[in-house]
């Protein structure tokens, strides 16, 4: 995983003072620029080796993640932070580094463990009675743990390195631990630091509650809800008795107190008596008209039998026949007005009543569901109030949760607590959103407590694997033979158990030796590393000599001989800047080398004008794809580095200028910084 310097920060106890150079991630070529001592090298010296009084390097990765911390290891430092000392003195040996970019350095490491091992026993010929009788069973489980490790290192350092790492997350001590101690001793401190998933405290002790108030018995839209059929069917039922109110007037005025469903049913019964009312008027009318339909018939009949009369036979009153006769036709013809208009009011007064009882029957049953629901908001509500008190010791987002919750609930309450309403269903709609939202914040932090729980399991395997392997090489190397064997059977079995061992350690040494050789010599020969190389010899036109040199990883031949201890000073640096660059484009971003950049500090020194241009010409006409890594220069060669810049610009490289002031101590450092 490639790393690239996002900032370099300087201690305030270091010569120069806090002093932070930021937002150096998007660049490709650094160039660091001032006088003799006032500070480049300081400046850059966190990029080789950071701690406490050289500075930190915080760094963005190949997946975007912003401060990861660099922590420098002996084989970064070897290619990462080049000295004008180390260019100058002799051909660089980028032997280690050739196994890093060809993946070998654990072939490297396991040859010279195998060869310390065959060494060792081979000179172990002065005590019969030190024969080891489980030397086979030992080498068996030497060889299964040593399988089992893949690609690790097998040493103490490597060992210790992941337990105080896992340490570092578990909040535990952990002290150096020599594998070959007691198997109990050193399971138990690797057990300690086994990785155990965290949760923030009192996140688990509220939990119930946020996942109630989550689970609110709240129709999730407010049209649906039982107070919205309320408020609907109360606005329904007001128009139903207005509607009333005008087709006859209350016997009396509603109770401002009064519930609307009574005053509806005072309504109700008004609109039956005033119906009765008008029926008994037009009863009385039908009453009437028979009455005078049959006085009619009988004056007719009179007449007939030649017995005119003009006085009702029953109580002897005047009779007008023309006019009884004109009052039923004028009925007849539906010139009964008044008849006609208590028709109307009866019918009005029937649809009136029909309409009125049907929406006191809706509201009677809003109501009920209204209140029903409310009735399970509120107690559900009742019982988190109860439960919303923060555990002792919790942490502070848990804490400030519990009395955001809390105080919600309680105010819901307080403002909502007697009679069902949309407004009540909206705030409860607010309570579950909120609960929702501190659930989400207090989970996120749960887990960013856990972000690299799987990275710390796959360390937690690695250290498990890895001292089971150191310790069967322990118990190899101290395995005591046993002296009560014959002497004679004891020799032979010596003799016969070290001679295979030995044999297995020369083949393993011989194998890891072919398969290390040829991954080096893939790289030496990759086409990039080559072009890279021979791209700044193709610039020295006054070292023709240096043109035909081959670069071999561990020398620079010509014509098949080392040529490294015949180069002068200033060819040597030349020669070193592009075996180096040749290199650090296969070896940055491999397993055991992070850091994305590579560092020259001072690269022109014992270089005359020539060669520095054609440093600058070099350096800067490096591409990102030639090179996937930043490049840092410190120089006080302001021409040099200029020339540095403007081949950088022609080439397009993204890049940052630093430029230092005389330093004087006990001064602010204020560096002048420009992007190009």
């Amino acid at each position: 995983m490639t790393l690239r310097a996002d900032a370099i920060k300087l201690p305030a106890t270091g010569p120069l003072g806090a002093v932070s150079i930021n937002a150096l991630e998007k660049f490709d070529l650094i160039v660091i620029t001032g006088p003799n001592a006032s500070g480049k090298s300081t400046l850059i010296a966190p990029l080789g080796t950071p701690n406490s009084e050289n500075g930190t390097v915080s760094c963005i990765d190949d997946k975007n993640n912003a401060n990861v911390p660099y922590e420098a290891k002996g084989v970064q430092q070897s290619i990462t932070f080049i000295t004008s000392t180390e260019l100058m003195t002799k051909f660089r040996d980028l032997n280690q580094a050739l196994a890093l970019a060809a993946g070998t350095t654990r072939l490297l490491h396991e040859q010279r463990l195998l060869a310390r091992v065959r060494k060792d026993l081979s000179q172990n010929n002065q005590d019969l009675n030190d024969e080891p009788l489980g030397l086979n069973n030992f080498r068996n489980l030497y060889l299964t743990a040593d399988r089992d490790c893949g690609d690790l290192l097998r040493t103490d350092a490597v060992y210790n390195q992941i337990g105080k790492r896992l340490a570092v997350r578990a909040g535990v001590s952990w002290n150096n631990l020599d594998p070959g101690a007691p198997e109990d001793v050193r399971i138990a401190a690797e057990s300690s630091l086994r990785p155990q998933a965290r949760s923030i405290a009192g996140f688990s002790a509220l939990n119930p509650s946020l996942t109630a108030l989550k689970r609110l018995p709240v129709p999730t839209a407010v049209g649906a809800s039982g107070a919205s059929c309320l408020d609907t069917a109360t606005v329904e039922l007001t128009g139903a008795i207005n509607h009333a109110n005008t087709l006859i007037p209350p016997k009396a005025a509603p109770n401002a107190s009064q519930e609307i469903a009574q005053v509806a049913k005072d309504f109700a019964g008004n609109l039956l008596s005033a119906s009765k009312s008008i029926k008994d008027v037009l009863d009385a009318k039908n009453v009437l008209r028979e009455c005078r339909i049959r006085a009619l018939a009988y004056l007719g009949k009179q007449d007939a039998l030649s017995c005119p009369t003009e006085n009702c036979p029953v109580c002897d009153g005047k009779i007008n026949s023309a006019e009884l006769q004109r009052s039923l036709n004028a009925l007849g013809a539906d010139e009964d007005a008044e008849g006609q208009q208590l028709q109307k009011d009866l019918n009005a007064i029937t649809k009136a009543h029909e309409s009125l009882t049907l929406k006191l029957t809706e509201f009677t049953s809003a109501t009920h569901q209204a209140r029903s629901e409310h009735k399970q908001i509120l107690d559900a509500i009742n019982r988190n109030v109860r439960d919303l008190h923060p555990v002792i010791g919790s942490n502070e987002a848990v804490v400030g949760s519990a009395k955001v919750l809390k105080d919600s609930c309680e105010s819901w309450i307080e403002n909502h607590n007697m009679t069902p309403s949309i407004a009540a269903i909206q705030s409860a709609q607010e309570l579950v959103k909120l609960a929702e939202k501190e659930f989400e914040t207090l989970q996120s932090k749960d887990h960013a407590l856990n972000a690299n729980l799987r990275e710390a399991e796959s360390d937690f395997t690695d250290l498990r694997l890895l001292g089971v392997a150191l310790a069967a090489r322990h118990k190899l190397d101290n395995f005591r033979w046993d002296a009560s064997l014959d002497q004679f059977d004891a020799n032979r079995r010596r003799e016969a158990q070290r001679d295979r061992w030995l044999e297995v350690l020369k083949i393993m040494a011989s194998e890891r030796e072919e398969d290390t050789s040829t991954a080096k010599s893939g790289v030496v020969t990759d086409s990039g590393v080559q072009e890279r190389f021979n791209r700044l010899l193709d610039l020295l036109k006054h070292h023709i000599g240096l043109q035909t040199l081959k670069f071999c990883g561990k020398d620079v031949q010509l014509n098949g001989v080392d040529a490294s201890d015949t180069l002068s000073e200033g060819q040597r640096v030349l020669v070193n800047i592009a075996a180096t660059i040749a290199v650090v484009g296969k070896v940055a971003g491999t397993a055991e080398h992070r850091p994305g950049w590579i560092v020259f500090d001072e690269p022109t020194n014992g270089l005359d004008e020539e060669g520095r241009n054609q440093v600058a010409e070099y350096l800067g006409g490096l591409s990102i794809t030639d090179v996937p890594s930043q490049i840092v220069v410190a120089t006080f060669d302001t021409e040099f580095a200029e020339k540095l810049i403007t081949k950088a610009k022609a080439t397009g490289r993204r890049g940052k200028h630093v430029e230092l002031q005389d330093f004087k101590p006990g001064s602010t450092v204020h560096p002048k910084i420009r992007e190009f």
